[in-house]
């Protein structure tokens, strides 16, 4: 098991050699990061409020893979 997705899990992943690894969505959390910061210096003290945020992880394995793969390329090329 592995944590992340990085393209070289990825493809070990599809090949057979690591089981799996849990991912999060990188490009969600930056994004939610910068508009929570905005939010908050315009005034919003909600947005930080109890000091965490969390997001939900998922599985990647060899039957998700070539799935993940994909959202990723389409993300990268937008």
């Amino acid at each position: 098991m592995c944590f992340d997705e990085e393209s070289d899990t990825l493809k070990a992943i599809a090949a057979g050699d690591i089981y799996g690894t849990v991912v999060q969505k990188p490009f969600r959390i930056g994004q939610k990061a910068i508009s929570g910061m905005g939010a908050h210096l315009r005034g919003d003290k909600t947005q930080l409020a109890d000091g965490k945020i969390l997001f939900p992880t998922r599985a990647v394995t060899r039957e998700n893979v070539a799935a993940v793969q994909l959202e990723l390329k389409n993300i990268l090329e937008q």
